[in-house]
């Protein structure tokens, strides 16, 4: 089939797999009907990114999605001819795919994930790109909660930030002391991991930050950067983790990601992440105006969830026909609850919940159309 700009495509989703973090929320969610990928644990879905697959299939429900999404993720690889390359699609012609965004960038700027995760490490983003510290890029980033979660979110008022940075420090000098003795089989894995959960209950860093309880469809909005964060557990509040949808800009996490602490994780040969408590304590914002979780989360117009230099993402009720106008951007649609039809002037495809689909700038206007009932989208442009 031949590519073209002028019509909306479906998104093959690129599902990670995550043993010890992940779950089954996300394969349930859309539904996918496959024994492989069901039995994996999977801790994020890939919704957009630069090595994004568009499949030229007019459902979700077409037998010829659900075999290519099958093939990409736990497949040989051998897609079928109705498959194109998000990259591909851009480089033919980049203005009329991402819009404005394309004086800028040459491939698609955001990353979008649909995420199921247990904690992750006490980290930051830098506020901005520093010439005179080009080891970290600037990465703004965005979340909408679909169950009720737990996070941590800023310093707390008044605490002691030398004393925090020792108590990270003394973490991390145990953690690579274990990991030496774990290379050594001097200790068992168990041992090890036993000994650094008392380390870690005796130092508890979790003491300096704030711990949140994140409600079910609530935004956080961590955009502005130099904030610290992470995912926390709780296996009797929130049996399934943090599950979310991640809306940010593509920039890898070796680029990006300061960390802290990582709660003490080490694999059975002993390896361990690589921290910069350094730069986690050179960059991180302590004004307490900044860290107040209610900024983070404060309520905007019931369309718009965040408005950022960099994107913006709405929240749609769709119950009768849309009519959407692209602006002066590509627009990403995900469907939280129904199925919901796109159609442009020469096109149409139908998208079910848990998936998405890309409309090239070039589209100007669509109608956005419940296939019965009403249907619940999240929209995302720049």
């Amino acid at each position: 089939m031949k590519p073209s700009v002028d019509r909306p495509y479906l998104i093959i989703p690129t599902l990670v797999v995550q043993e010890t973090w992940g779950g089954h929320y996300i394969s349930s969610y859309k539904e996918i009907k496959n024994d492989k990928i069901n039995a994996q644990k999977i801790g994020q879905s890939y919704e957009l990114y630069g090595k994004s697959l568009l499949s030229f299939a007019d459902a979700t429900t077409d037998p010829r999605f659900q075999e290519d999404l099958v093939e990409c993720n736990v497949g040989s690889g051998a897609l079928s001819r109705g498959v194109l390359a998000l990259q591909e699609l851009i480089q033919n012609d980049p203005a009329r795919v991402l819009g404005d965004v394309a004086k800028k960038f040459s491939s698609m700027p955001l990353l979008i994930k649909f995420t199921q995760a247990l904690g992750n490490s006490f980290q930051l983003h830098v506020r901005k790109t520093l010439e005179k510290d080009p080891r970290w890029k600037r990465k703004p980033e965005s979340w909408y909660y679909f169950e009720d979660g737990i996070i941590t979110y800023g310093i707390k008022k008044g605490a002691d930030m030398a004393e925090y940075k020792s108590v990270c420090e003394s973490i991390d000098r145990e953690m690579h002391f274990i990991s030496k003795k774990l290379k050594e089989k001097i200790i068992s894995f168990e041992s090890a991991n036993s000994h650094m959960k008392e380390v870690i209950q005796k130092f508890n860093p979790w003491k300096y930050v704030n711990i949140h309880r994140v409600k079910k469809h609530t935004t956080v909005d961590l955009s502005p950067g130099a904030i610290h964060h992470s995912w926390e557990e709780d296996p009797v509040g929130c049996p399934l983790g943090n599950v979310l949808y991640e809306v940010q800009r593509d920039v890898s996490d070796y680029d990006s990601t300061i960390r802290s602490f990582d709660k003490g994780k080490i694999q059975p040969g002993g390896i361990i992440r690589e921290l910069h408590i350094d730069d986690y304590f050179k960059h991180i914002d302590t004004d307490p105006s900044h860290n107040d979780f209610e900024l983070a989360i404060q309520k905007r117009t019931v369309q718009n969830l965040v408005s950022t230099p960099f994107y913006s993402l709405d929240k749609l009720c769709v119950e009768k026909e849309l009519m959407v106008d692209m602006g002066n951007s590509f627009v990403h649609l995900f469907v939280i609850e129904g199925e919901i039809e796109v159609e442009t002037s020469s096109h149409a495809i139908t998208v079910g919940r848990g998936h998405s689909c890309v409309v090239p700038h070039a589209v100007g206007a669509f109608s956005l159309s419940p296939s019965s009932g009403k249907a619940s989208i999240l929209k995302t442009y720049v």
